[in-house]
């Protein structure tokens, strides 16, 4: 489909919550987004759209919006054990894959604890003005993050043994602020180049650190547009995928995605 004069055009896309195949209509062009894997949207145009050879484009990202599901706790940090009798016997905890704040780790630790028959004997908390996570022992209890996967890496605890005896009156606060939430998301499009990351080119058109809770909805709508230049002069299909700082996809666990591109004439 050859595009009209001036070209200034919203584009839409949309998956998520048991969806993997949407489509929406734009200027007689159906955009079927697909979601390939689990925040990787694959757009396909029918027609394809074509520009103008002797003209240039450029896109830049509108608005985002999905839920903060990103999980923070997994298989490879998610466990600790303790011991209710100064060592002598230990009891393992290990949390299930999720997206946690100290709150929710502390609730779920306390639930599997219960099942022990050992309530109220291990609070976790937070301390708001150092940033640190804090850990309050009943007498003859210890806790070990010296074992695989271990929780102290999100804790920011050593990987060691704390008993009621190396604690205050058994309260310990972690050596390290805690690592609840620790991944910038990036946007990557691959019809669109010039961007940088790290001093190298990449095909992100923006980037942004979710400032909210896990379970809150992320909405991001830039006050100052980046546009970047368009690589193509027929698009048939446009790929995109959330990454983290480090190029890994980011699982937002099936939630529902919504991204919005302006694409113009310059």
């Amino acid at each position: 489909m050859e595009l009209p004069k001036h070209l200034d055009l919203l584009l839409l896309l949309t998956c998520g919550g048991g969806c993997h195949l949407d489509g929406t209509m734009l200027s007689g062009v159906v955009l079927m987004n697909e979601l390939v894997k689990d925040s990787q949207i694959l757009t396909r145009f029918n027609p394809p759209l074509q520009l103008k050879e002797h003209k240039t484009y450029e896109m830049a990202l509108v608005n985002l919006e999905t839920y903060y599901s990103i999980p923070n706790i997994h298989a490879g940090n998610n466990s600790f054990r303790y011991s209710p009798d100064d060592g002598a016997n230990w009891f393992p905890i290990a949390l299930s894959t999720g997206s946690y704040g100290i709150n929710n780790i502390s609730e779920e630790i306390q639930r599997q604890m219960q099942i022990n028959k050992h309530k109220a004997k291990i609070i976790l908390d937070a301390n708001r003005a150092t940033l640190r996570a804090t850990l309050t022992l009943a007498i003859h209890y210890q806790v070990d993050f010296n074992v695989d996967n271990s929780l102290s890496t999100v804790l920011g605890f050593e990987c060691q043994v704390y008993t009621y005896q190396i604690a205050t009156n058994g309260y310990a606060e972690g050596e390290h602020i805690v690592n609840i939430i620790s991944i910038d998301i990036l946007v990557d499009c691959d019809i669109i180049h010039g961007s940088y990351v790290n001093g190298t080119q990449q095909s992100t058109i923006y980037s942004f650190f979710p400032g909210v809770d896990p379970g809150e909805k992320i909405i991001q709508t830039p006050k100052n547009l980046v546009y970047l230049p368009v690589t193509l002069k027929t698009i048939s299909r446009m790929q995109t995928n959330l990454t983290d700082q480090d190029g890994r996809p980011i699982d937002i666990r099936g939630e529902h995605l919504t991204i919005r591109f302006h694409l113009r004439e310059v």
